[in-house]
């Protein structure tokens, strides 16, 4: 994934980079927040640059739950 297909992605996420920073041990970090609700910031991470953080940061996409089936509940 490109840089520019990474911005795209958090852009059609709505995300918006809260903070973004090279702390004094070296590492960038990047805190992405969710526009829609306002949550502070609960998307973090950490990397050597500053791209490594935005795809440390970026939301896992959570794994489909199985479906129940519920024919065989009714008989």
């Amino acid at each position: 994934m490109s840089t520019g297909s990474l911005l795209a992605e958090i852009k059609r996420r709505k995300l918006l980079v809260s903070n973004l920073y090279e702390g004094v041990d070296g590492l960038w970090r990047c805190f992405l927040r969710d526009k829609r609700n306002e949550m502070p910031s609960p998307y973090r991470g950490e990397g050597p640059t500053a791209e490594a953080a935005l795809r440390a940061a970026m939301p896992v996409a959570h794994a489909q739950i199985p479906k129940t089936e519920f024919a065989d509940l009714l008989g």
